[in-house]
């Protein structure tokens, strides 16, 4: 906390929005407790010297309070299914030390979304007639709203040490209503507002980025609407300028940013002392509030479940508490400490129920579902997603029954096997793509046909067929001379290399064969 401005700092340290609830049939409760102040200041007991119990709205048991140690009885009444909520007596600064049941049980009910709400003085509680009618307890009772009150009195003006530690507590909802320290102790410029409010809903945004925020422009203030602070700016342009940075964001796309307009919610007859609204002034602001986070209760009731149980199941796997609680702050009790500066829950709840016997508690019990919730399913695995394949070593896997066996798909017609060189392993070529259709030629494609082959050259053109010259009676032309002596004629039908009568010629010479061409 050392980055807080001192101011900040010193109102942080007031237990603002602490409370207790319970439910239970218990007819009253008892609550041992040390209180070490009765400053009460400018507000007086406003600021709370009670302890006060309501259930289902109404209160229902008010005891003041003492100085030092002592214990307060609260009688309950009223349907026992129904939450009590006990306001403590905040200006007093107390520490809960026991709380034990009478006439019955009680236990701590059900925890609710988180609301984290940064704001100035009427955040606080500025003049509300106790701490339960502050507007932020007030929406916070109707709506069934865990409310973390982040009202520092005098000093909030959108620092963004304070948006930093709104990102870092986990909440469904978060209200943002500050402006007229920024009139009057920290003077500011229209811009300086606009810029720093920017800034501010961006740090929130970071780690809220969907959650419901609210913002609440300053209300009405007469005496400062129309006279400059100390740089120029009156407390209309300081609004003016918060609301229309809200408008721009909006319009940015921020569907789920709001705003309430503070001058049109509190009237000048709300103002208790002409400045702070009284009791009716805050129950406009909460009613103004409320109507723009009860349209996100579904989802707010939805988120604040899971976020919940992922805390609880995060504290089983560490062997630490259920809920995890900040150090005590200054006159604060350790248990639930819920004021700004820690960023817990602003209620006390019981680890287990509390009987006549006088039971009490000290820590919050760890999650368990509701009966009859149905058990975690995971999702199956996409349809045809593939079997797991084990690593080596592990059983081997058996396809389901009846699965198809696989066949690789035949080799093209007429292709020769391969022979692989001796010694060599045998290979197989691998399978054609699957469905590989065979060649086929284009349609429209003419066949192939080889060309014929050349024909044989004939006689020389314009010669004359031959005929032998007449009177030659077909016999043999004389013979050369050395040529072996053939009287005979040569006879159609004589096959060459023998006479006509099929002796063989001396020697076994072949018959010289003459070719008669016509003279030119």
């Amino acid at each position: 906390m050392d980055h807080l401005p001192n101011d900040v700092w010193s109102a942080a340290t007031l237990p603002v929005g602490v409370r207790i609830e319970l439910v239970g049939d218990a007819r009253a409760v008892n609550i041992a407790y040390e209180t070490t102040s009765v400053d009460f200041g400018y507000r007086g007991e406003g600021a709370g010297c009670t302890f006060s119990a309501y259930r289902n709205g109404q209160k229902i048991s008010e005891v003041e309070a003492t100085l030092g140690d002592a214990v307060v009885r609260l009688e309950l009444s009223g349907e026992p299914s129904k939450p009590v909520v006990v306001y403590l007596p905040e200006a007093m600064r107390p520490t809960i030390k026991c709380i034990s049941a009478e006439a019955g049980a009680i236990e701590p009910a059900t925890r609710q979304p988180r609301w984290l709400a940064y704001g100035d003085a009427v955040t606080q509680g500025w003049l509300a007639s106790s701490p339960a009618m502050a507007w932020p307890a007030v929406a916070g009772r109707k709506l069934g709203l865990d409310v973390c009150n982040m009202g520092f009195a005098g000093s909030a003006r959108g620092e963004t040490f304070s948006a930093a530690t709104l990102a870092d507590i986990p909440a469904e909802a978060v209200s943002i209503s500050y402006g007229m320290n920024c009139w009057s102790r920290i003077p500011h410029t229209p811009g300086l507002l606009s810029e720093g409010l920017r800034a501010f809903i961006a740090i929130v945004r970071a780690a809220h980025a969907e959650i419901p925020v609210v913002v609440v422009s300053p209300l009405l203030r007469p005496d400062a609407e129309e006279a400059p602070n100390r740089l120029g700016a009156t407390m209309a342009d300081l609004r003016m300028a918060m609301e229309e940075t809200v408008h721009e964001l909006v319009a940015a796309g921020d569907a789920h940013l709001h705003l309430v307009e503070g001058s049109s919610v509190v009237g000048e007859a709300d103002l208790a002392d002409g400045i702070y609204p009284g009791d009716e002034g805050h129950k406009r602001i909460a009613a103004a509030v409320g109507k723009y986070l009860s349209p996100h209760m579904e989802e707010m009731r939805r988120a604040a479940a899971e976020r919940m149980l992922a805390e609880a199941m995060g504290a089983e796997s560490s062997d630490a508490p259920a809920v995890s609680r900040a150090p005590s702050q200054a006159g604060v009790p350790s248990a639930s400490n819920g004021q700004q500066a820690s960023g817990m829950p602003s209620h006390v709840a019981p680890s287990h129920a509390a009987n006549s016997s006088g039971g009490s508690w000290q820590a919050e019990p760890s999650y368990a579902p509701p009966a009859g919730a149905p058990s975690y399913t995971p999702p199956a695995p996409p349809s045809g997603y593939p079997p797991y394949a084990p690593p080596a070593g592990a059983p081997s896997y058996a396809p389901p029954a009846g699965a198809p066996s696989y066949a690789p798909p035949a080799p093209p017609s007429g292709y020769p096997p391969y022979a692989p060189p001796a010694g060599a392993p045998s290979y197989a070529p691998p399978a054609p793509p699957s469905g590989y259709p065979p060649y086929a030629p284009p349609a429209g494609a003419p066949s192939y046909a080889p060309p014929a082959p050349p024909a044989p050259p004939g006689p020389h053109a314009g010669a004359a067929p031959y005929a032998p010259p007449s009177g030659t009676g077909g016999t043999l032309p004389p013979a050369p001379p050395n040529a072996p002596d053939v009287s005979s004629s040569w006879g159609p039908g004589d096959p060459p290399g023998g006479d006509h009568d099929g002796q063989a010629l001396p020697g076994g010479q072949e018959p010289p064969v003459y070719v008669y061409t016509s003279s030119s």
